[in-house]
């Protein structure tokens, strides 16, 4: 069992047979969810503040990748302008790795409140294939999908879901048209994506309504239903 310790910067490993922590493995900024790969050969941990830099620069958020087999981290892909990485999941081809996070503009003054230019919220996409970072907006541009607190995929990897704590809604996701997205744009394009609110058309099925606050996602292993906390 591997528990992330948000206060420690690391995870605690647990043997669930006679119960006891094992060790400890060092993590990002303040671990907050962790996923293991399909074939169980890659830890990956969601780190829900940025790297320690000094001001002004804007935040710089990790996702940690361990060898669980060792007890070794392996590889730090940085996220950067984004924070509050607090959910992680595998698609179940194992090549991609989603976490929920916000982009704040926290080097511009505070003047643009009314038109939501304060944070917007957003999807990371890492492909492990190319080690390539990618982040899509969950935002429309009349409408703000505040709290991405957990992502959680299909057992079919066809599709993928956020909670939205902040307005009760789970967004889904057409996970393939994400691949394709994400794999058929240039660099310079998929750094534009970020930002571009209209993006979310070219990815986005629908919005889901929830009760009051919804956090936590975890899918029935037939893919019948999804469950909301």
């Amino acid at each position: 069992l591997y528990a992330a310790n948000w206060l420690g910067d690391d995870l605690s490993v647990v043997n669930l047979d006679s119960g006891a922590e094992s060790e400890r493995i060092a993590a990002g900024n303040n671990p907050t969810a962790a996923a293991l790969s399909p074939d169980g050969g890659r830890l990956m941990v969601a780190n829900e503040q940025s790297r320690y830099f000094r001001h002004p620069r804007p935040p710089q958020s990790e996702v940690t990748e361990i060898d669980p087999r060792r007890g070794r981290v392996t590889a730090r892909y940085a996220f950067p302008n984004a924070h509050l990485l607090s959910g992680i999941a595998f698609a179940p081809e194992g090549d991609l790795v989603l976490v929920p996070l916000v982009r704040p503009r926290n080097l511009l003054p505070a003047v643009q409140v009314v038109q939501g230019w304060m944070m917007t919220n957003g999807l990371g996409i890492l492909d492990l294939t190319t080690g390539m970072v990618t982040q899509l907006p969950l935002d429309d541009p009349g409408d703000f999908y505040a709290d991405p607190s957990d992502v959680a995929v299909s057992p079919d990897g066809r599709q993928a879901f956020v909670s939205h704590g902040g307005v009760d809604r789970i967004t889904v996701i057409d996970l393939p048209a994400v691949r394709r997205l994400v794999r058929e744009s240039s660099e310079a394009e998929r750094a534009r994506l970020a930002d571009d609110l209209r993006a979310a058309r070219r990815f986005g099925v629908g919005r889901l309504s929830t009760g009051a606050n919804p956090r936590g996602l975890a899918p029935s292993p037939d893919g019948r239903f999804l469950f909301g906390a």
